[in-house]
């Protein structure tokens, strides 16, 4: 899960690297309801979250791992991998949703 807040100006994403389940526990990790990035003062609660993109990288690692077994690891390393990306997706999913839903 990636944390964000939009730019006031041109409304691109700004990644936050800090992690944290609730806005609350943002609050508490800074200390205030308030956060300056880039020169520019947000609320806690204008931080959101996104999942993470980690679905590639693991049918890919799944994959690489499977070549050590020849064709048939190939595929089942694919199978394992993505197996494996869905659910750390789905979970990822869930994680910011709730932190959407979470309040100061």
């Amino acid at each position: 899960m990636r944390l964000y807040v939009k730019d006031k100006k041109t409304k691109q994403n700004i990644f936050i690297d800090d992690i944290a389940n609730t806005r609350k526990e943002i609050s508490q990790k800074i200390g205030s309801t308030k956060i300056r990035i880039n020169n520019q003062d947000y609320y806690v609660s204008d931080i959101n979250a996104m999942p993470d993109d980690s679905i590639a990288i693991t049918t890919g690692l799944g994959g690489v791992i499977g070549l050590l077994g020849g064709i048939p690891g190939l595929i089942a390393g694919g199978i394992i991998g993505g197996l494996l990306a869905r659910n750390s997706d789905l979970t990822d999913k869930a994680k910011a949703i709730y932190f959407n839903k979470s309040k100061v």
